[in-house]
């Protein structure tokens, strides 16, 4: 019952144009902290479904305001995933989505510093759009939790196995983090900024991610 109400509020809030992030993130943070085990039967399966959306699209939002931004393509990725593969209630579309992903890639590529290398510019979708991502965003207003998590040793090569980020594909310096499945892994800077914005696991089973 109160997954079905605060799945309900949420999804009514952003029916609506003008909703923030401000709206709807206090209600998607209670959500969170329903046990795993009651998301896990196949009478709430387009509940779950809906929860795993909600966390990793908002949880993106979220980290765009922590300033997160190593992980915002990897929180909308996840949700779309998500949206692909089960039934949901999420007013949310794929191209939606995807056109967030492409606005965000347009406006944090890194440019070419030779002059006479062509510059990439946003298309005038994805500026209208990175711009609608950062007003629903907001700006946080604590600023202790503002700026990426960097731990000890994450700069550093590793010498031991050598471990692929299920987030990025790329090769993970420092140290590790085991999802949940035991193979896939993630380093633990992304696990940590991951937890803070969405507690759900990136391999979307309804299970929580605690790398604190």
């Amino acid at each position: 019952m109160a997954l079905e109400i605060g799945l309900k509020f949420i999804i009514d809030k952003l029916c609506k144009d003008d909703w923030l992030l401000n709206d709807v993130y206090p209600m998607m943070s209670l959500l969170g902290c329903i046990r795993t085990d009651s998301i896990q039967h196949h009478a709430v399966a387009k509940q779950k479904s809906s929860l795993l959306i909600l966390g990793a699209y908002l949880g993106a939002f979220e980290a765009m305001r922590r300033q997160y931004f190593s992980i915002v393509v990897s929180l909308f990725s996840n949700a779309r995933f998500v949206m692909s593969r089960e039934p949901h209630d999420v007013p949310l579309t794929n191209d939606h989505i995807q056109l967030a992903i492409e606005a965000w890639h347009a406006h944090h590529l890194d440019q070419p510093k030779d002059q006479h290398t062509t510059q990439y510019h946003p298309t005038e979708a994805q500026s209208k759009m990175y711009k609608d991502l950062k007003h629903r965003a907001g700006t946080e207003t604590w600023l202790v939790g503002v700026g990426t998590d960097c731990v000890s040793g994450s700069h550093l090569p590793t010498h031991s196995d050598i471990h692929i980020s299920y987030l990025t594909n790329r090769r993970i310096d420092g140290q590790a983090f085991f999802l949940e499945d035991g193979r896939s892994v993630i380093s633990l800077s992304e696990a940590l900024m991951w937890a803070k914005v969405n507690p759900f696991s990136p391999l979307a089973s309804g299970e929580k991610i605690n790398p604190f």
